[in-house]
């Protein structure tokens, strides 16, 4: 195990300090998608996004599960594939979840958009 990950299971601080880079990177990721992508390309970032933490979770859930012995010192390596079925099993619910969200709330403004443009009294569209 590495050592800066056994420092981060023996103190809270270090532990708390680990979470908050998680969320503050999720947080950065988020920002680069609502704030700093033109909107026609924003879908495709977030999708993007959903697919590659949906992969690495898959990833890391079948490392666990089909891996030879325990990886980490103390664990059985019936926990640890049971941790990785779950990781797999729940992480990939939780992406396809994330990503029929995010097609769903695409779909509904592209809905919207359409129906703005044939709303009585707009303007009719102009045909090439």
């Amino acid at each position: 195990m590495p050592r800066r990950h056994r420092a981060a299971g023996s103190s809270t601080l270090l532990h708390l300090l680990q979470h908050a880079s998680f969320t503050g990177t999720a947080v950065a990721a988020l920002g680069v998608d609502r704030f700093g992508t033109p909107p026609p390309a924003r879908f495709l970032v977030t999708v993007a996004g959903v697919a590659c933490i949906g992969i690495t979770g898959a990833v890391l859930g079948a490392l666990l599960t089909f891996a030879p012995g325990s990886l980490t010192p103390g664990a059985t390596t019936l926990d640890q594939q049971l941790a990785g079925v779950l990781l797999w099993a729940w992480g990939g619910l939780v992406s396809v979840g994330a990503a029929a969200t995010v097609t769903l709330v695409a779909l509904g403004r592209a809905d919207r958009s359409v129906s703005r443009r044939s709303a009585p009294g707009a303007p009719a569209p102009v045909e090439p």
